[in-house]
């Protein structure tokens, strides 16, 4: 999350991280985020696409295999 900040300065409101805090699910509060801030919360899920595809391609080795985390 530390390295997303520095490209993005969208301000969360302290309720949706109290939500996310109490392990409940925000995704009323994201509706409504998206109604008040559309751009932003656009903003917000291009970051967490491009992050994951991001992840998603330093997963996958040479020869197009993906990397497999064995469970202990």
């Amino acid at each position: 999350m530390a390295k997303l900040s520095e490209k993005c300065s969208i301000q969360v409101p302290m309720e949706l991280l109290s939500l996310i805090d109490d392990v409940k699910n925000p995704d009323g509060f994201l509706e409504e985020l998206e109604q008040t801030f559309p751009d932003e919360v656009d903003m917000y899920r291009e970051i967490r696409a491009s992050s994951a595809s991001e992840a998603q391609l330093q997963s996958v080795l040479p020869n197009g295999d993906s990397k497999v985390k064995s469970e202990l």
